[in-house]
């Protein structure tokens, strides 16, 4: 991003700044600044940003882990950076000088979360019970499944994979509830490791609804005060300097006509302006910056929805960007849901000649009734999408 011209001592929140900055607001409780580093952008004397590639957050904006990018035709260009989806600071790779292992899960829900500094947990030691878990933990690759089971302990698994029930908190750190047997998510199969099994949505949902609670902060963070006087120490001296420089005598001929050259000079510490656009160009590039964002969704709710969708076996649901415009969700059954259907039409019939019911056709019916309520949920999330992309369309058009 190039820079962005800001006076510091004008923000009055925090939503205001995410707005100067072009970021998300939630980008902004990410920066901590180092204190015995300044800007490297020429002409800025301010102090710069921990993973920012040496630069104040006014010269760049790439202080917090950013989202997957996808080309126009939907495909995964470069993938986002753990803990995309802006959960808070406390999911930063480095937190007070602490640094964590990422977990070794292909979950894209957990990759949007980031790390857990609130203890790891290292594979079953194992090899029959690694594999088992790495199957439980959503790992379909064959080969990387084998290379974890065979060193397990180079590999982690974050506390939100496990149920609550069978962890248990010491000194702000998870471990495992010491136990013979574990259960798994339905409480019915007893095995001899702690299954990671858990719904990581279950977690994210749990972790919004705490912040929720509390009222939204609006204020300032502690170093845009420190920033903004040091733009206008950096502007003070820099005028002082002009007015000096115009006081001296000047010991260089005069140039007159069109040989003459204006020179602009930058204060220290003044960002630099960024290059002017034509409308026609920052139009498109908010158009694609729109796709990109639409992009972004699909991909995270297919995760959501997949991941809601895990206790009902053969059921699987596809998300995709339709005409750059309409987000389409498409579910889709295995052989298993083919079945079902099947099985469903010989309860009709028996029903229509008033047979007898056997106690498996009947659990059919409850089990086909248990995915109709699910996609009656699901659909009704989907209406409320749709309404939503046709807003962000219609805005687009006016």
């Amino acid at each position: 991003m190039p820079p962005v011209e800001i006076v510091l001592k004008d923000i009055n929140s925090r939503t205001e700044l995410a707005r100067q900055l072009n970021v998300d607001v939630k980008a902004i409780e990410y920066i901590s600044l180092r204190a015995d580093t300044t800007c490297k952008s020429t002409s800025c004397n301010l102090l710069a940003a921990n993973n920012n590639q040496n630069k104040c957050p006014l010269c760049r904006q790439g202080w917090f882990p950013t989202p997957p990018i996808y080309n126009d035709d939907g495909e995964l260009k470069k993938k986002g950076k753990r803990g995309y989806g802006l959960y808070g600071s406390k999911f930063s790779h480095t937190v007070n000088g602490s640094s964590v292992q990422a977990c070794c899960c292909e979950n894209e829900l957990c990759l949007a979360l980031g790390y857990s500094h609130e203890g790891m947990f290292c594979p079953p030691s194992k090899y029959d019970d690694c594999k088992e878990a790495m199957r439980l933990l959503g790992i379909e690759d064959n080969n990387t499944k084998e290379t974890i089971s065979k060193t397990p302990s180079n590999y982690r698994i974050a506390p939100w994979h496990y149920h609550s029930f069978n962890l248990t908190k010491v000194d702000g750190k998870w471990k495992h509830r010491d136990r013979d047997k574990y259960q798994d998510k339905e409480r019915q199969t007893k095995l001899p490791f702690n299954p990671p099994n858990a719904n990581v949505q279950d977690y994210i949902d749990r972790i919004g609804s705490e912040s929720a609670r509390g009222a939204y902060d609006d204020t300032l963070p502690s170093w845009v005060k420190q920033l903004a006087r040091l733009q206008i120490n950096n502007s003070t001296t820099s005028a002082t300097t002009a007015t000096n420089n115009n006081n001296k005598p000047s010991n260089t001929p005069k140039v007159k006509g069109n040989k003459a050259r204006k020179v602009v000079q930058h204060a220290p510490g003044a960002p630099r302006k960024p290059p002017r656009q034509s409308p026609e160009t920052a139009e498109n590039m908010a158009l694609r910056e729109h796709i990109r964002q639409l992009e972004d969704n699909a991909k995270i709710l297919q995760a959501q929805l997949n991941s809601k969708l895990d206790e009902v076996e053969g059921l699987k649901a596809t998300v995709e960007l339709k005409d750059k415009e309409i987000i389409q969700i498409k579910f889709e059954m295995g052989e298993l849901g083919e079945e079902m259907l099947h099985l469903k039409d010989k309860l009709e019939t028996l029903e229509q000649r008033k047979g007898t019911i056997s106690y498996e056709e009947a659990f059919i019916e409850l089990s086909w009734q248990h995915i109709e309520d699910k996609i009656a949920i699901l659909g009704s999330h989907y209406c409320l999408l749709h309404l939503y992309m046709n807003y962000i369309s219609y805005e687009r058009e006016k």
